[in-house]
């Protein structure tokens, strides 16, 4: 698809329709992982508004650059650019980007452990995209502000998510869907595992049906963690290695793939590939700012040396976790004190 519409471009002579089709190139890249070129063609875009002082178009290019970077740990990234964007659409003259725009932020604000904010804005997305009936946006900003009343009201997060994945079900708003199924998942790991799994296993045969390759690496790291969950190691370890194993994957979804894999290792009591994934892990470490995937990080090291019987390294580990969780995570204050104990 993206070489076609690479093709279209050089045939057409009208500007309008070339940054159309180069925008739709940069969503075709960004749905097949190819996340350095869609990036490159987003800034290529936002730079081509910018001559052309057409300030609300480059706006909404850079919603679809930063729901790139949220997606893929670059929450820092996302946030300013979000923020320096906000001024181009404040005069309402474009109230459908303003409102995509206020779920994108929302989001990263979210991402970045920043729940109030995310929920207010969120709430502000929802009544622009209400009133415009713009089902994409509405959605995306019901998933966000499920997703960041997790920690304090799991309950009506949970409600909340069940109802954005049947919404988007309904309207055959598939990646939508995929990322509500996914943050289901993660609110119900704890209370049950099963149902997480299987919401899971699920958002992955849909991706993959879908050949929604940046979804499906994503959905399949998160099944590797619910199959470890439930002690189906092995299984973790093979759904986790395919990944691994595909050199096209994005070196995010492969990172926490060798981690992932590593911890599954620890319970098999496979010393040899613990070792193995364990480096991997930190060798494809990626440059990230998402707050949660800092603490992760931090955690499945400190767990892989817990498991280890290394309980001064878990203890910097822990820590360490901690500080980047925050006081909404207090599990993980717990384990820093469970090893201090010990």
């Amino acid at each position: 698809a993206a070489a076609f519409l690479r093709l279209a471009q050089a045939v057409t002579d009208d500007p309008d329709e070339r940054a159309r089709l180069k925008e739709r190139e940069a969503e075709a890249a960004e749905t097949a992982a190819q996340q350095a070129r869609a990036e490159q063609l987003y800034e290529e875009l936002i730079a081509l508004h910018h001559e052309r002082a057409d300030l609300p178009a480059a706006a909404r290019v850079v919603v679809k650059l930063a729901r790139m970077m949220n997606a893929t740990g670059r929450v820092g990234d996302a946030t300013a650019r979000l923020e320096e964007a906000a001024p181009w659409v404040e005069s309402g003259e474009d109230e459908e980007t303003r409102g995509a725009l206020s779920a994108q932020l929302a989001r990263a604000y979210m991402l970045g452990s920043i729940p109030a904010r995310a929920v207010a804005l969120a709430d502000e997305a929802i009544g622009i995209a209400e009133r415009g009936n713009d089902l994409p946006v509405l959605i995306d900003a019901i998933i966000t502000k499920g997703t960041a009343l997790i920690e304090t009201r799991a309950r009506e997060a949970e409600t909340i998510l069940h109802g954005a994945v049947a919404l988007a079900d309904r309207h055959e708003l598939y990646r939508a869907s995929l990322r509500a199924r996914g943050n289901l998942a993660n609110v119900l790991e704890n209370d049950d595992p099963r149902l997480a799994h299987d919401i899971s296993r699920d958002a992955v045969a849909l991706a993959r049906r879908l050949g929604m390759l940046d979804e499906l690496w994503y959905q399949q790291t998160q099944l590797g963690l619910r199959l470890i969950a439930l002690g189906d190691t092995a299984e973790a370890v093979r759904v986790l290695r395919e990944i691994l194993d595909d050199e096209s994957a994005p070196e995010t979804s492969r990172w926490f793939a060798a981690l992932m894999g590593a911890i599954a290792s620890a319970y098999e009591g496979d010393a040899t590939r613990l070792e193995e994934l364990r480096a991997t892990a930190r060798r494809l470490e990626p440059r990230v700012t998402n707050p949660e995937w800092l603490s992760g990080n931090e955690w499945s090291y400190g767990f892989l040396a817990y498991l280890g019987g290394d309980l001064d390294t878990a203890a910097e580990q822990f820590r360490k976790a901690a500080e980047y969780g925050g006081s909404t995570h207090p599990d993980l204050h717990d384990w820093y004190g469970r090893v201090l104990v010990q």
